[in-house]
């Protein structure tokens, strides 16, 4: 399960925010089990800044057919380019082991033309 935090203090940044997921199995989650993502995360595009507002839209979907659930994550803030708060999506890759890497689509590019 993901839970989001936009608005919170990432290493002094303001607002940078952050995932947290909790994973489970069969019998429920277990809280001992769980991760907390933002940008300053390794394996994760970008770097954590103010006004970023990573986690403030975020969707699980299968999206590459492997069989594990991944994260769309969007940090509606993200300054793309000379675009300020151009905003991105960041895909979370989903694994045996949970999420994994990622992968940005900078939403400046032409896709929201």
């Amino acid at each position: 399960m993901a839970f989001a935090a936009p608005y919170a203090k990432v290493d002094g940044k303001g607002m940078a925010g952050y995932v947290a997921v909790v994973y489970g199995g069969a019998t429920g989650l277990d809280p001992a089990e769980h991760t907390v993502i933002s940008q300053n995360t390794a394996g994760v595009p970008g770097a954590a800044e103010a006004e970023d507002g990573f986690g403030e839209a975020i969707a699980p979907a299968d999206l590459n057919g492997d069989g594990y659930t991944d994260l769309a994550v969007g940090p509606p803030g993200e300054d793309v380019g000379d675009d300020v708060d151009g905003g991105s999506v960041t895909v979370l890759w989903g694994s045996a082991s949970g999420l994994k890497n990622g992968t940005t689509v900078e939403l400046g590019c032409g896709f929201a033309d």
